[in-house]
């Protein structure tokens, strides 16, 4: 038969093909519609292509459980809902698919593990799983959460239970070892799987199982130069680095307190020294009067000036009236006379004066001579 449509109907894109890969089955049951706010969960939570597989099928699951209606099988609200939960990658990987080439739920899990975890990252995780051990200053808990984190990367990983706690348990310290043998009174590999599960879950309980000091793979008593160079350099500096910032701390603690104890004192006024000679400010064995320590003080005699002295008071009493002279003399006051007083000078410059006498006395001793 001649097809009759024009060329510009052949050139047109085709309306048919544009079915979606998966083919949900017929839903006969009456007022079933999907809910929003169940589509807004799937979608809190996309798959973009960069996560864990099975993370994600795990967290599907639980959100669709949520949704059940007595008419509908669970697995065609799954198929259903898949597509609301891919973005970026894992939705250009669905909307690649084959039309109607995913029939059954099984078929899109096949599907999509294969594209997101394939063969080669399956066979990189059972390496993982077959070569595992117990990291240096790692704990038990820790090992243990580190080992499960792998089987559940991997649930395809094909490894028994025994072969798991077997594998577990060799990876262990030999004082990790003994704690399990201690558990479970003797040898651990002698229990049923079952209670060896139990034990470890019991043991890994106790956060603080094991001393990170204890290291298996680093004897306590062997040399310093058996162990391991780079481990125990980086223990002592974080060992320094925690003493020194501890000094610090309490360096600054005690800085703190000095300075709030000083007290800024008082300016002291300087003791001026006052000769007991003529009063000026000096020391007594300074004085320009005197010469020689303080138990033979000598005066220095200055004759003219005593001789000047002199001269001036005969001098006025020369020219005063006699009776006003006489007025003007104190008590018991006379006249010294010059000869007396040049015998006094040659007193002192030949100290004929007795040293065990203080020099006021002296000088009260001579003028009384005198008069």
């Amino acid at each position: 038969m001649a097809d009759k449509r024009t060329m510009a109907q052949m050139l047109q894109a085709p309306i048919e093909g544009y079915e979606d890969a998966i083919v949900v089955p017929p839903i006969n049951a009456n007022n079933f519609e999907l809910k929003q706010p169940l589509i807004n969960l799937v979608q809190n939570n996309k798959f973009t292509g960069r996560q864990d597989p099975h993370n994600h099928l795990r967290l599907f699951n639980k959100v669709t459980s949520t949704f059940r209606h007595p008419e509908v099988p669970s697995t065609s609200i799954k198929l259903l809902l898949f597509p609301f939960s891919l973005d970026g990658e894992a939705r250009d990987w669905l909307d690649k698919e084959p039309p109607r080439s995913i029939l059954t739920w099984d078929d899109l899990v096949s599907k999509f593990i294969n594209q997101f975890f394939p063969p080669s990252k399956t066979t990189y995780y059972q390496n993982e799983i077959i070569t595992f051990f117990q990291k240096p200053n790692e704990t038990f808990n820790e090992a243990w959460e580190r080992f499960k984190g792998l089987l559940r990367q991997c649930l395809h990983h094909g490894f028994s239970e025994l072969y798991q706690l077997d594998t577990f348990y060799n990876s262990l310290s030999s004082n990790d070892q003994d704690a399990l043998d201690s558990a479970a009174g003797g040898n651990f590999l002698d229990k049923m799987p079952q209670e060896g599960l139990a034990i470890i879950e019991s043991k890994s309980k106790v956060r603080y199982s094991r001393s990170r000091a204890n290291d298996s793979r680093v004897s306590t008593d062997a040399p310093l130069s058996n162990s391991s160079p780079s481990n125990n350099s980086f223990d002592m500096q974080q060992i320094a680095a925690s003493l020194e910032d501890k000094m610090t701390i309490k360096m600054n603690q005690m800085m703190s307190q000095m300075k709030a104890l000083v007290v800024t004192p008082a300016p002291v006024k300087a003791v001026e020294e006052v000769c007991v000679t003529c009063g000026s400010n000096h020391n007594f064995n300074h004085c320009p009067l005197t010469r020689g320590g303080n138990d033979f003080p000598i005066f220095h005699d200055n004759i003219q000036q005593f001789q000047q002295t002199a001269a001036v008071g005969n001098f006025l009493q020369r020219n005063q009236p006699s009776n006003l002279a006489n007025q003007m003399k104190p008590p018991g006051f006379n006249q010294p006379n010059i000869q007396n007083n040049q015998t006094n000078q040659n007193r002192y410059q030949g100290n004929n004066f007795n040293s065990n006498q203080n020099r006021g006395g002296n000088f009260n001793q001579n003028r009384q001579n005198n008069q």
